[in-house]
């Protein structure tokens, strides 16, 4: 059959290149669209270090807070200094609204940037509720009542996103358990800081002096602050640690006798906490050694077992102290076992391509073809004075050597 040839008017090509024209003027809308759209990716690092700032601030209510109802309860001072601080923290607390009204989620595998689903999400969310509580504005009653720190304790209700702060530190922190210890000991320095503050509100309402277990009257060296926080410190110390000075001195009234119990109770689980951290960090410190001495306990049972000549045994053994020296006894294939072929190639191609692009017969080679092989390649580890071939050997395999000479 013969084909009738093609022809293109001039109508339809000039609609073809009118949509051709539209089509492109809405990729480049859709384009700029995307690049002014300002969407936070929450494993980014301007996020993080959003998060820290945001950190910064609930963790200065907390240490102020409560200090500042405590000893300043008879009388507000530094009272500009604190409200500097305050409202530059409220106004973080503001932002960081809007900015998780801004902040992405991964929904099956891809990260979410329409506006509408963002907001309906966070608004739904118990951490909007939290966020709104954490910044109304109580303190315009500041001009009825004056200054009352009081007034302040609905910003602690930030405090849940501390956990998310923490969470991302543990994930790409080289050292989490350290991480986590030192985290407990904030919690515990904090905890005998809140005890220290209720200690001395419990003497202001039991009255000062009143008997040898509440702070002394607020004469001669107490009448400052530091003294004042230093002694209740201290008795806030003797108290979560439960080990006391001398002559144990019992508190003589039943608010004061349901404090120390509190107390008591909170330094023992607290301290066991830390404890048990430690012990922990202690442990995963260790762990690489204990299998490492594993490992040689187990080949010197079959050294022995198969009577493997003295020079063999030597040679063994100094495989193993260098492996251990030089942290090159993990085996890739246990280490690489959780990740997908996409990242095993990208890690394999980062640690060898430019030691394949060392050897003279590959200089001139197509990138592809080297990225192939680069995933071929596996790692030896030959010790000092070890033959890796001998000379008229049948050659089977090719090595490159990588380190050493």
């Amino acid at each position: 059959m013969r084909n009738s040839p093609q022809v293109q008017s001039p109508t339809s090509e000039g609609t073809a290149s009118s949509h051709d024209t539209s089509d492109a003027r809405l990729d480049k809308a859709e384009r700029w669209r995307c690049n002014f759209t300002l969407v936070f990716h929450p494993s980014g690092d301007v996020y993080f270090f959003w998060l820290l700032t945001v950190v910064l601030g609930i963790l200065y209510n907390f240490w102020t807070i409560i200090f500042r109802v405590a000893f300043f309860i008879r009388e507000q001072k530094y009272v500009i200094p604190f409200m500097v601080m305050d409202y530059g923290f409220d106004f973080i607390f503001f932002l960081d609204i809007i900015v998780q009204f801004r902040t992405g989620y991964f929904l099956e595998g891809k990260i979410v940037t329409d506006s509408l689903q963002l907001a309906k999400r966070y608004v739904k969310s118990v951490g909007f509720r939290l966020d709104c509580v954490s910044i109304l504005p109580l303190d315009l009653l500041f001009l009825v009542l004056g200054p009352r720190p009081t007034l302040r304790f609905g910003r602690l209700v930030k405090a849940h996103r501390i956990s998310l702060f923490f969470d991302r530190v543990e994930i790409y922190s080289g050292r989490p358990k350290l991480f986590n210890l030192l985290k407990l000991i904030h919690y515990l320095f904090l905890i005998i800081h809140w005890v220290a503050c209720l200690y001395f509100l419990l003497s202001y309402l039991e009255g000062f002096g009143a008997d040898k277990w509440v702070h002394p009257k607020l004469m001669g060296q107490w009448k400052e602050v530091g003294p004042q926080y230093l002694y209740s410190l201290f008795r806030s110390l003797v108290s979560m640690t439960t080990v006391g000075t001398g002559k144990q001195v019992s508190p003589q009234t039943t608010l004061c006798l349901t404090f120390c119990i509190f107390t008591y109770l909170c330094g023992v689980l607290i301290f066991a906490t830390i404890v048990g951290n430690a012990a922990d960090m202690i442990v995963d410190l260790r762990r690489h050694r204990e299998i490492y001495h594993r490992k040689l306990d187990g080949m010197k049972q079959y050294i022995a077992a198969n009577q493997l000549p003295m020079d063999l045994q030597r040679r063994v053994i100094q495989w193993f102290d260098f492996a251990w020296t030089y942290k090159k006894d993990m085996s890739e294939e246990e280490l690489f076992q959780q990740l997908n072929d996409n990242f095993r190639a990208e890690i394999a191609i980062h640690v060898n391509l430019d030691t394949l692009k060392k050897v003279k017969m590959f200089e001139h080679c197509d990138p592809s073809f080297l990225r192939e092989l680069v995933l071929k390649l596996k790692p030896v580890l030959c010790s000092p004075g070890d033959h890796v071939c001998r000379q008229d050997e049948i050659g089977r395999e090719m090595y490159i050597v990588n380190q050493g000479s």
